[in-house]
């Protein structure tokens, strides 16, 4: 299959960095809302910040995407694009709770697990020795899938060198918040030329970047993050602003950072000494 785009920057294949495994469940927040109204599955349906017609829509659902509807507009002016958007507020402590079962179920799978803290739904997994435990790690990142499946939740992973090019195939895989899933649902990236590859194809609405800088991009007829990347860095910042320096940066050949797996706590454990009942009341 020939990929489209322009090529990422690559890093010398001598490099022996550990793999990592981003596991994305893609609009979390929209999954939860969908698993409460199962009901609104085929409608388009979007989260958003708070229950007032002007308030901005935060996860979208492909229903809602194919009307033209897209993240950051208000829910007046998207229900004029969908009349019959279906849109709520998802509670931060309902999200947070989420997380936690996540990330309690992926330590079966590794036991050095980090949720991405601005990114719910973004959760990474240190796959090293895997492949001794499951043979492979296709059959590794095959039965992390289909254990969230198995929990009613629809994700994707993707194995790969470069955290953000791993973050950006995998928000570019399956529907969001739709019904059977299309396609596989687990990646494992072999070299990171294909990664690359891979990589440069993914539309930039898929990275959750500000409507601001979607629409200055879509302006220059940049759409994708190869086309991006294309873009000389030096000038970014000036003409685009910092989050677009931040977001070439993150893509780059140089971006990498270690695994910040969330600390393990230990249940708290009482023990009391209860003397045994003295039969003997007289003495």
């Amino acid at each position: 299959m020939r990929l489209e785009g322009r090529q990422l920057p690559m890093r010398a294949e001598s490099d022996d960095r550990d793999r990592v495994a981003c596991v994305e469940l893609p609009a979390l927040p929209l999954q939860l809302l969908l698993l409460e109204q199962p009901r609104w599955r085929e409608l388009p349906v979007a989260v958003v910040e708070a229950d007032r017609p002007q308030a901005k829509l935060l996860w979208i659902n492909e229903e809602a995407r194919a009307l033209g509807v897209l993240p950051g507009m208000r829910c007046a002016a998207a229900r004029s694009l969908a009349p019959q958007l279906r849109a709520s507020v998802v509670a931060p402590e309902r999200i947070e709770q989420a997380i936690d079962q996540l990330f309690s179920l992926l330590l079966g799978f590794s036991p050095r697990v980090e949720p991405e803290p601005d990114a719910p739904g973004t959760l990474w997994l240190d796959p090293s020795g895997m492949n001794l435990l499951w043979g492979d790690l296709d059959q590794w990142a095959s039965g992390v899938e289909q254990a969230l499946s198995q929990q009613g939740w629809q994700a994707t992973v993707v194995v790969g060198f470069h955290r953000f090019r791993c973050l950006a195939i995998a928000r570019s895989r399956g529907p969001e918040g739709k019904g059977p899933k299309r396609g596989p649902s687990a990646w494992v990236l072999g070299d990171r030329r294909r990664e690359a590859r891979m990589a440069a194809t993914v539309p930039l609405d898929r990275l959750g970047i500000s409507p601001r800088l979607r629409d200055e991009l879509a302006g220059l007829g940049v759409r994708t993050l190869g086309e991006f990347m294309a873009l000389p860095a030096a000038e970014l910042q000036a003409r685009l602003g910092a989050e677009a320096r931040r977001l070439h940066a993150r893509g780059s050949d140089g971006d990498w950072a270690p695994l910040s797996p969330r600390a393990l706590v230990d249940p708290v454990r009482l023990h009391v000494q209860i003397e045994p009942a003295e039969a003997d009341v007289h003495r």
